[in-house]
Parts: C-alpha cells; structure tokens; sequence
C-alpha cells in the first residue's frame, strides 16, 4: 500500500469516524426516545470498528506505505526488536477480523428475530444483548491468544521496501480457522437477512418503517461482509504472482475500512430521526461559529430543507 492509498484512506476515515462518534453521542443522549437493541450493537459496533480500523492503519496500513527514504522509516527500524505492542497490535488483526463477523452476523439475527417476533425479542434483546457483546469480543481470545505468545515485531522488506508485522507464529493454521469462521458467519448473515426480508414485505407502509429502515442498514453492511469473504477466499486460493491474488490484495483493505466505516453513514440515509438530530447539531454548530446560515432561519427550517 502507497503513501497516496493512506491518505485517501484518512480522508475518507477521519470524517466518518467523526460522523460515527457524532451518532453514537446522539443515540446516547436521546436514549429515552430512541433505545432500542439495535442501537444498542451499534455502540458496541462503533467501539469495535474504531478498534479495527486504528489498529489496522498502524500495524497495516502505515508500515507498509513506509519505504527506506520515508520520514517514518526510523520509527518502524526502530521496532525491530519484539515488543508488547507488535505482539499487541498482531493478535488484534485477528481478533478483531473475528469479532467483525461475529457481530455483523448477531446484528442480522437480531433483526431477524425482533422482525419475526417484536415484543418478545426486542425485550429479550436488550436486557441480555450486552451478554453477548461480551461473547462475541472475549471468545475469539481463545482462538487467537497463542499468536501473543509469539515474538511479533516490524520487518523491512527491502525488495518490496516496506515494512511489516512478523512472527514466529504460523499463522496459515489461524486464517484456515477465519476464513472458514467467515464462511459459516456469511451464510448464517445471508440466510437471516432473506428470512428478515421476507417477512419486511409483509410490512404496510415500509418506508416509513423504522424495521424496514433498520433491515436495510443491516442488509447493506451484510453486503459488504459477503464482498470481504469472498474477496479474502479468493486472495487465499490464488498465486501470489497472478492478477486475482494482486485485485483482491488491493481492494481487500478498502472493503475492510467499508464494514468499519459505512454504518453511520447507512444510519443517516436511513433513519430518519438520527437524520433530524444530526442535522439539529450542524446548525447549532454552524449558527455557534457564525456561519454562513441566517441568524433568522430556524433549527427546524434547517433540518427539513437539508
């Protein structure tokens, strides 16, 4: 990955991470109004992501845009020895690619039982639904904790001129073991998402739906889990050295920074309430900054004209 795929990265990143926290401080401050299981993984979702993509640009992305006469070359030269850091950063690559599934895939049985059976699930699920947050972040330790023990520290590679993580771990063993974890969680998200759809068709009025809302943001950002699966099965069958193995090495961490990055974005098309809130703080933004709005226009003329 080049200097120049970095900064498109952070261009795109820096806002939506904004836009991901701006949400999620809405949710929290209008829960009485909006609390629902939904959003409630979608905080958990966002705290995940965050993770992800922070970990990833660091031990990722940054290394191996690094070159010999790049100005971050001695601090990457300088981690050569192994450190609780790499060892850190490593084993997160991992668990976190475990957890992402996982949870897209929890999010979509979730509306596929909240769809089906509203009252009884919707409660269920948010009196327990941190439970099995806590699932789905703590077990995957117990498939990724032996890369810890490994020495992990960041290598340069003069023929490729980069830098990157390595290990004395084997870790063909751990991605047999994620890629067949993200097959199984694909088709679990497909089939759940066609059981949700059916019974959403049902629906009067769906798009004033706020299910149907809900499902289509799942149903999207499943999308995107399905593209990194198959992306990640085709990069792992295929030569090195061969046109397939070089499309999907460049467009896998594109698709990884879409399923961390796309749900607030999905959330706001969406939903039109989160819409409405989001636009109230741009005004009272903009009005505090003396923006170009008019002092005489009101928050609510705003928000409808956006």
């Amino acid at each position: 990955m080049s200097l120049n795929c970095v900064t498109i990265s952070l261009i795109y990143a820096v806002p939506s991470l904004t836009l991901y926290a701006v949400t999620v401080v809405i949710i929290i401050l209008h829960w009485k109004n909006v609390k629902s299981s939904f959003y409630q993984f979608y905080i958990f979702e966002f705290i995940i992501n965050t993770i992800t993509f922070v970990n990833a640009m660091f031990s990722v992305k940054m290394p191996t845009a690094t070159c010999a006469e790049c100005t971050l070359h001695k601090y990457f030269q300088e981690q050569s020895v192994p450190s609780f850091m790499s060892q850190f950063q490593f084993v997160i690559q991992f668990n976190m690619a475990f957890v992402q599934y996982g949870l897209t895939t929890t999010v979509a049985i979730n509306r596929m039982s909240i769809v089906l059976y509203p009252k009884f699930f919707e409660q269920l699920w948010r009196r327990h639904g941190w439970v099995v947050m806590g699932v789905i972040f703590i077990v995957p330790f117990f498939v990724t904790y032996h890369i810890f023990l490994y020495d992990t520290y960041f290598q340069y590679n003069a023929v490729a001129d980069k830098f990157s993580l390595a290990s004395k771990y084997n870790i063909k063993d751990i991605f047999t073991t994620l890629s067949c974890f993200m097959v199984s969680c694909t088709v679990v998200t497909m089939i759940s998402n066609f059981i949700s759809y059916l019974k959403i068709r049902t629906f009067p009025f769906k798009p004033k739906n706020l299910e149907y809302n809900f499902f289509i943001v799942t149903a999207l950002a499943s999308a995107i889990q399905v593209l990194g699966t198959i992306l990640t099965l085709a990069m792992k069958s295929a030569a090195s050295d061969s046109t397939t193995y070089k499309v999907t090495n460049t467009a896998l961490p594109y698709v990884s920074d879409a399923l961390s990055l796309i749900q607030p974005t999905l959330l706001i098309i969406f939903c039109k309430g989160i819409r409405k809130h989001v636009a109230h703080l741009m005004v009272n933004i903009c009005m505090l900054h003396n923006c170009l709005i008019p002092a005489s226009m009101s928050r609510l003329d705003v928000a409808s004209n956006t």
